[in-house]
């Protein structure tokens, strides 16, 4: 009985590697490939940007203490021309700083304390709000990037018109 078992083990494996061959190989017999691409334009009228507040303090809590003043700056600074609920802070770190160079140092020589955020704005409030931060202290911008409010909208809608050109390309060549 045993014999018949392990005869029977080869004979079920080659049975199941010849039906994936041939489901395999009918997949590519009726696979299509289209591509083709499409250009749709928009004026940008929304800026994104990153806000970065930093602090340095000789204690951990004066160094909190310093970020959230300047946080708070920031939230006041940005509440006239923005939904302040729109500020979502990214990353935010306490951490100690060591002289590396003084092997037997126990206690760090600040601690400092980092936050960034993304914000998206209207084009027409950018020089205003870029006015109002730059002006805070500890506070520093980066990457601004511009793009449509509708950029998801935009990019279905070039989607769509790539696969009706696509389509369109593929009939004629049949």
């Amino acid at each position: 009985m045993r014999r018949i078992f392990f005869l029977l083990i080869p004979f079920l494996i080659s049975i199941s590697g010849h039906a994936q061959t041939e489901s395999t190989a009918a997949g590519h017999e009726t696979e299509i490939t289209v591509s083709a691409e499409a250009n749709i334009s928009a004026q940008p009228d929304m800026a994104e940007f990153q806000i970065s507040i930093l602090s340095r303090e000789q204690q951990a809590t004066e160094a909190f203490r310093v970020y959230l003043e300047r946080y708070n700056a920031l939230l006041s600074a940005l509440r006239t021309f923005v939904d302040s609920t729109k500020l979502v802070t990214e990353n935010l770190s306490i951490s100690p700083a060591f002289n590396y160079q003084k092997p037997d140092q126990v206690t760090p020589d600040y601690y400092q304390v980092t936050a960034s955020m993304s914000l998206s704005v209207p084009i027409s409030k950018l020089n205003k709000i870029l006015g109002q931060v730059t002006s805070i202290e500890g506070i520093s911008l980066n990457g601004i990037a511009f793009r449509a409010s509708n950029q998801d909208t935009l990019e279905t809608e070039a989607l769509k018109k790539a696969v009706m050109t696509g389509a369109r390309e593929s009939r004629g060549n049949c």
